[in-house]
């Protein structure tokens, strides 16, 4: 009889597993009190004394390859030293693991066979492809660089590599850019004082080569391009190190050259309003320790590397700031950054046996990822003016193991405004600038879903007394020359509301936010 029930016991457990099973259509629905975001915009932006901008951004060093560590040379580089110390099969493993070989492909020069098949490493999506150039690179290791010997297609040893191209930011790309922006009209909103878009430079732009020096040449240049967009908001860094310091915050006197380069850029920008020194200090430190970032490898812990990060932004902010109260020019505010991660469990009952386990990792995971922000940034809160948040769906947990990730297109009502209210509830009273709000898809409903839902949770932010200043949507464009996730396949991702760089491109978001400008500017 005990064996009956304890085997009823399992069935039941096995039962209530398969019945609880978390799934998510990803249909969404306005809440209460919003009513899209045409109409929530204009309710943002009623109160002239209480100002809200709603506009796009992106990184410089997702439009052209510059000297930092997502330099073509230097990743091959890179990976190839640490490739080679792992023998042929944990070499092949590890190039395989974590996004690596995508580095490995974006980072190599085109070639073709003798048979005419001609590839672009960094286009391919065949498993079969993509395994054969492994194969051929890990036998190959002792070459000075890593590169391919046999076309992966026909297999024969008769082909040519072309020349590294670097895809230098021209003027003319750097005149098309400014042209999205003005298309967009995110200018046509009222002057209130706020950014008009988001804009992350890379500091190895205007450094000389192989220095930490300073080219005024080159200083200069990104000062005019950066006037030609009006007030972005700037950040100085993001998630990519100029070769010249490869292991950037692992030192203590990076803090201080940090602190001397930003304030050096802020002396040529005296109209400028906000600046943020890095982007999301937190989830760079986490990419450094798990040295799935170039050069792959660190020195120290990532708590070391996230305080010091958080102490160059401090050292930066006080640095700019005498800069800009020297000069008389506009008030400077200095936001610090962080992608708040809200933590949350794939199974939700109580009767389901996963719930015990999911709810100790969510917590554990909040603690190690959101909480250590926190305490970190808390001593030197006084420096700051605000929050950069960026706002991305809840990370689930299955079990102990992540659920999903961050650009995966999802519309979570709920999850977005919970990162928004824990953010004000970590740092009262600080102003919050959603600088980073993207979804990965290509549904047209899906994407119109997203910005009724972005703008819903602002409103019911505000409703609540937690000031948020600024959306930004992520990013600009999508077209895989000009939109370069590092670690991700080109083409793989649709967060822009144009597909090239020419304004003809718009798509039915940019459409979209466009017609959320214009229903106001005529009412």
């Amino acid at each position: 009889m005990r064996i009956i029930k304890n085997k009823v016991f399992i069935y039941s457990l096995l039962l209530l597993t398969t019945f609880y099973t978390w799934s998510d259509n990803n249909k969404f629905t306005l809440p209460k009190g919003c009513s899209g975001a045409i109409s929530d915009y204009k309710a943002l932006t009623e109160d002239p004394s209480n100002p809200f901008t709603l506009s796009v951004g992106t990184s410089m060093s997702q439009t052209h390859v510059t000297d930092n560590t997502i330099n073509p040379k230097f990743v091959r580089k890179s990976l190839k030293k640490v490739a080679e110390k792992k023998g042929k099969e944990a070499a092949k493993s590890w190039l395989k693991a974590d996004n690596h070989y995508w580095y490995l492909l974006r980072s190599m020069p085109h070639f073709k066979c003798v048979n005419n098949h001609e590839i672009d490493p960094g286009s391919i999506k065949e498993e079969s492809i993509i395994d054969n150039i492994l194969n051929d690179i890990v036998n190959n290791l002792d070459d000075k660089d890593l590169v391919v010997t046999k076309c992966p297609i026909c297999n024969t040893d008769r082909i040519g590599q072309m020349n590294d191209e670097a895809d230098l930011f021209t003027l003319a790309i750097e005149d098309k850019l400014v042209a999205l922006v003005k298309d967009l009209n995110v200018d046509k909103q009222a002057s209130n004082g706020l950014p008009n878009v988001r804009l992350s430079i890379e500091i190895s732009d205007i450094l000389k080569k192989d220095s930490i020096e300073i080219d005024e040449i080159k200083l200069n240049r990104l000062v005019s391009f950066i006037n030609k967009l009006g007030n972005p908001m700037i950040f100085f860094h993001h998630y990519a190190n100029p070769q010249v310091l490869p292991n950037l915050f692992e030192k203590d006197a990076h803090i201080t050259w940090f602190a001397y380069i930003c304030a050096e850029i802020i002396k040529k920008l005296p109209n400028i309003t906000h600046v943020c020194p890095v982007s999301q200090p937190t989830g760079f430190a986490f990419r450094v320790s798990r040295e799935d970032l170039p050069p792959f490898e660190h020195s120290v812990t990532k708590d070391i590397v996230l305080e010091n990060i958080i102490k160059a932004c401090a050292a930066a902010s006080e640095e700019m700031k005498a800069v800009r109260q020297s000069q008389g020019g506009k008030k400077l505010n200095v936001l610090v950054s962080h992608q708040w991660k809200i933590m949350k469990q794939k199974h939700n009952n109580v009767l389901d046996p996963r719930y015990g386990i999911e709810s100790l990792v969510t917590t554990i995971a909040d603690m190690m990822y959101n909480q250590t922000f926190v305490k970190v940034v808390k001593p030197y809160i006084s420096k700051f003016d605000g929050i950069a948040l960026s706002v991305y769906p809840a990370l689930y947990f299955d079990m102990w193991k992540p659920d999903g990730n961050n650009i995966s297109g999802k519309v979570d009502y709920q999850g977005s405004l919970e990162t928004v209210q824990a953010t004000s509830k970590a740092f009262p009273g600080k102003d919050i600038y959603i600088v980073e709000a993207g979804c990965n898809n290509s549904d047209k409903q899906v994407k119109r879903d997203y910005i009724d839902m972005m703008l819903c949770v602002c409103k019911k932010a505000r409703a609540e007394g937690i000031p948020v200043k600024g959306l930004y949507f992520w990013g600009i464009t999508n077209h895989s020359d000009f939109y370069m996730e590092w670690n991700s396949r080109k083409g793989s991702t649709n967060f822009g509301p144009y597909d090239s760089m020419e304004t003809s491109s718009i798509n039915e978001s940019g459409k979209y936010i466009k017609d959320i400008f214009e229903s106001n500017l005529k009412n």
